[in-house]
């Protein structure tokens, strides 16, 4: 698969992730896909869909929306650097920065990296 394909894999990701389909997304993982998230060990795909499952919870329904702001694509590796917004059930705003780095195999992501502005969100709350 090209990078072009990896990016809209990725891209894909985060559309679902907007819509709270974390079983849709997931399946755009290998089955012994990884993640490394701030803060938490390295997850399975499974662990990694318990975590996303609770994230989601404390958001609006539909309100979390990502606007990625640069796609860097070489081999089997897509960049994203990527802006958030959501609305928190308790009413306040949410905002965020990550740089998501995909290492993808056979056109599905098997590695995900996930790093946030931890800062940005602090200042919200």
């Amino acid at each position: 698969m090209s990078a072009l394909g990896h990016s809209d894999v990725a891209l894909a990701y985060l559309r679902h992730m907007e819509r709270g389909d974390i079983a849709g997304g997931l399946l755009l993982f290998t089955d012994d896909a990884k993640a490394r998230l701030p803060g938490h060990p390295e997850l399975s795909r499974a662990q990694l869909q318990e975590y996303l499952t609770g994230a989601h919870q404390g958001f609006v329904a539909s309100s979390l929306k990502f606007q990625p702001t640069g796609v860097t694509a070489e081999g089997d590796r897509v960049a994203l650097e990527v802006e958030s917004s959501a609305i928190l059930k308790n009413g306040l705003p949410y905002r965020n920065r990550y740089h998501l780095l995909f290492v993808f195999r056979g056109g599905m992501i098997r590695l995900m990296h996930v790093y946030t502005d931890g800062a940005l969100a602090a200042a919200l709350a």
